[in-house]
């Protein structure tokens, strides 16, 4: 999309009047001159008012061109946030200025090397008007990795005078030029977000370089840098666990393809959800999305999977034809148990659901500390606190294991299963928490990520509640053929720390309450009915419909 010929002007003169601005700081620390301090601060509100003049075109552009495609609005904010990162660049200008006043001695800068922060600003900046009117790539990595170069030379400066603090008479001139040092250092910030502002107005979303450059080299390993339009990217969420995804697309490639899942996120958890895929791989091939990439980058990991086509069962379940969801669902019940027939080991194990729930109460009171229920007596009748009735059924729940553990999800969220309906195959995504486990923690957070979607369409509703009660008689019927007597018990609790903990996401009042009461309702009933002669406990049906 070409900017209009005013707009690029402004733009091109915005960035002359930052560099005739960072090069005449420079001069002053060479050699203070009260013109070029007056000529600084002259200059910075010519820069704000040009700023201001850019922010406006740029709405007269959108306007003029009406409805914008993703990519053209990108390019559009591109401009904008480049423009606002040059005015803080003067800003810093006007800063370092502002602090030689403090120096006792004017040359007590000079003693540190201050120069080589300015040739790599000064450097970067001429590079940003060709990388983003000529969509240059490779000029927007060079604007980014200045950023950590100005890192490295700050730092340096920056232990040494932390050294010479230790022992110096002169303190006054030592934390003065640190200040002067530090806004140096804030001009790379800035430069960095330009340099990220150009690959996002290039690739089309905005990107950090981080994930720029783990895209790739997932994409391209050979390590071959730049380039125009090297592939495009498009998010499409951002997970609670903090990971974002998005879709990319191979430079050169059909861009009506479906292109390539792009996830990043904490190094343990794309690691440990690259382990698992494999896991899943070995144990059930075809059910996971095929691993393309994995790139580690310190505390930042990320991985290319392949794009699944189909809709997630969230999806289908408000918006497809009744049949459609009574055959997603029937294709998720079987492949379930196909799976956990696979994965089954004759090993008691418990999944300590009341610890999970405990782990996350404190945020759960933070969203609705309406939640907290003392002590208190009713005639005769003791209630009991919620931690404290969370406390008896977590002693009871030790007795409570199940018989076997299966390989589970760990995460089995209704927009984590993704049905393709052409194909009548069912895929599962997101497998970080993956392990072997009781089975009864995937039914558990299945059946109430259904439950708990905010929708109170009668219809709607009412297909909601039938697929829990479908899915509760599959897995009874699952739980019998195993001899798993406890089945239902388990089911309660971990039914009652998914509502519960569902409630952290829900600030509808009414709703958010009827997960909490079916929670707390779920709890006494186990506890009441523990330790009866065959443990006669059996979900009360009407906890699952809405």
């Amino acid at each position: 999309m070409p900017y209009s010929k005013e707009l690029v002007e402004n733009f091109r003169f915005l960035v002359l009047e930052t560099i005739k601005q960072v090069e005449d700081t420079r001069r002053i620390l060479d050699k203070p001159s009260k013109r070029l301090v007056e000529k600084i601060n002259s200059r910075d509100d010519y820069i704000d008012n040009l700023k201001g003049v850019i922010l406006s075109k740029c709405f007269s552009h959108i306007k003029q061109l009406g409805e914008l495609d993703e990519q053209e609005l990108g390019q559009v904010k591109s401009i904008d946030v480049i423009a606002n990162n040059l005015e803080h660049i003067a800003d810093y200008c006007v800063n370092v200025v502002g602090q030689t006043r403090y120096l006792a001695c004017k040359d007590f800068i000079h003693r540190y090397d201050y120069g080589s922060i300015f040739s790599e600003v000064l450097g970067a900046m001429k590079a940003i008007e060709p990388s983003l009117l000529e969509r240059d790539v490779s000029l927007a990595l060079q604007i980014c990795k200045s950023e950590f170069e100005i890192d490295v030379l700050y730092k340096q400066v920056f232990d040494r005078i932390l050294e010479e603090l230790r022992g110096s008479e002169d303190p006054e001139n030592l934390i003065t030029s640190l200040f002067i040092f530090r806004y140096l250092e804030r001009m790379g910030d800035s430069l960095l977000n330009i340099g990220e502002a150009v690959i996002s107005s290039v690739v089309g979303e905005k990107l950090k370089i981080h994930q720029y450059q783990a895209i790739e080299e997932s994409l391209d390993p050979s390590g071959e840098e730049g380039g125009e339009q090297p592939f495009s990217y498009r998010p499409i969420a951002e997970t609670q666990s903090g990971c974002s995804v998005g879709v990319v697309h191979r430079r050169g490639g059909d861009h009506n393809a479906q292109g390539i899942i792009f996830k990043e996120g904490q190094s343990r958890k794309i690691l440990r959800e690259k382990e698992n895929i494999e896991r899943w791989e070995r144990v059930f091939p075809g059910l996971t999305p095929r691993i393309f990439g994995f790139h580690e980058q310190g505390e930042k990991s990320s991985i290319l999977l392949e794009f699944l086509a189909g809709s997630t069962f969230q999806e289908i379940l408000l918006g497809e034809h009744p049949s459609v969801v009574e055959t997603a669902l029937a294709e998720i019940m079987v492949t379930l148990e196909e799976l956990w027939d696979r994965t089954l080991v004759r090993q008691p194990a418990s999944a300590g659901y009341l610890g999970q729930l405990q782990e996350r109460l404190e945020d759960i009171l933070k969203v609705h500390p309406h939640f907290r229920m003392m002590d208190s007596c009713i005639c005769d009748l003791h209630i009991d606190s919620l931690e404290r009735l969370i406390e008896k059924v977590s002693e009871a729940e030790g007795s409570l294991a199940a018989p076997f553990t299966v390989l589970i999800h760990g995460d089995l969220n209704n927009d984590n299963v993704i049905f393709n309906k052409w194909e009548n195959r069912i895929f599962f995504v997101d497998l970080y928490r993956s392990e072997q486990s009781d089975y009864v923690q995937d039914l558990s957070v299945l059946m109430v990520s259904g439950f708990r979607l905010p929708v109170f369409d009668a219809n709607l509703r009412g297909r909601i509640n039938q697929a829990n009660l479908e899915l509760l008689e599959f897995f009874r019927r699952f739980a019998a053929r195993h001899d798993d007597r406890d089945f239902e018990a388990r089911l309660g609790l971990g039914l009652a720390r998914s509502f519960m903990t569902s409630t952290r996401f829900e600030l509808n009042r009414d709703f958010s309450e009827a997960m909490f009461m079916r929670s707390v309702y779920l709890m006494c009933r186990v506890l009441e009915d523990f330790g009866r002669p065959g443990r006669g406990f059996r979900l009360p049906e009407d906890v699952l419909a809405y």
